[in-house]
């Protein structure tokens, strides 16, 4: 019972829900109408599938070369060499990794687009990359992170067929999980600075300092507030009741004021416990944003 629960601990299995969730929530809301009732089923559990073996391989790689600084910041959710043997990790990190990437070019082949698989090759290698060395790096790995992210959503939109997105929605929620994960890795890296200045990393906290780098997460911030805002404007073009329908509070809600809170909550923010608390809340904000795809699907907005 222990090595279940630590193996679901080592891939982050909360992590990896939101990842399926986002991707199905994705092909079922933001396709057009004429197009959600030739969804095929098997294809999307594949392309999900996929993504969730990437990610728990991800995971996984990253755990495995973060031990020593995990010893400091994370000293209760430890696996490797404590659970598992550093070579089993490795072995179900290659073994995630081959499914991830072998379902990827099946079902690219079936779709008739080969070249699709190449995508969970490239995510493959930059997550590997990513854990070895660009994450000891200022902001590189942390935007490297968040592409990957905004990929998980617009991948759903590269297999589908020709038109059977509406783009604009498609590339605004890709957007919206760039800028949430970025923040959420910024928060991280201060969340986590001894540890990572224990194995000689230069995160963005350990060479600017914490107090540039919370004004320039706050920065991301304002914009994903301003991002959101720019969206309902966009809509209240097309449509100038669209301020009336549930979406529109909701967003000002669960999004928007909620990111405001946690400005307040960074800014005061001076230890571990603190920037945890502002990284599970972007999360939750996150969860709030895929979770309007729905409200969003049932008032007819996309």
């Amino acid at each position: 019972m222990k090595k279940i629960s630590a193996f679901f601990g080592l891939i982050r299995w909360v992590n990896l829900v939101y990842i399926a969730l986002t991707q199905l929530l994705v092909a079922l809301c933001l396709q057009h109408y004429e197009a959600i009732h030739n969804i095929d089923f098997y294809h999307l559990t594949l392309l999900i599938l996929s993504t969730v073996f990437l990610a728990a391989a991800g995971y996984i790689i990253n755990d495995y070369f973060d031990v020593k600084a995990d010893e400091i910041n994370k000293p209760n959710r430890i696996y490797i060499n404590r659970v598992f043997k550093r070579r089993t990790a490795m072995l179900w990190h290659i073994l995630f990794n081959t499914l991830g990437v072998g379902i990827g070019f099946f079902l690219a082949f079936r779709l008739g687009h080969w070249y699709l698989g190449i995508i969970h090759l490239i995510v493959w290698v930059l997550l590997w990359y990513y854990s070895v060395a660009l994450k000891k790096l200022p902001l590189i790995g942390n935007l490297l992170v968040s592409a990957i992210t905004a990929t998980v959503v617009l991948v759903v939109y590269w297999f589908a067929p020709n038109n059977a997105f509406d783009e604009f929605f498609v590339l605004s929620y890709a957007l919206f999980a760039f800028l949430m994960n970025l923040q959420r890795e910024l928060v991280k890296d201060m969340e986590d600075i001894e540890g990572d200045r224990s194995i000689e990393c230069k995160t963005l906290p350990i060479v600017w300092g914490i107090s540039k780098t919370k004004k320039l997460t706050i920065g991301i911030n304002i914009f994903t507030i301003a991002c959101i805002a720019l969206f309902q404007f966009y809509q209240l073009k097309y449509n100038p009741e669209f301020w009336m329908l549930p979406s529109w509070w909701l967003a000002i809600l669960l999004l928007q004021l909620p990111l405001l809170y946690l400005i307040i909550r960074l800014k005061n923010a001076d230890r571990p416990a603190n920037f945890k608390l502002v990284s599970n809340g972007i999360k939750a904000i996150m969860l709030a944003g895929i979770l309007l795809l729905i409200v969003l699907k049932l008032e007819g907005t996309v």
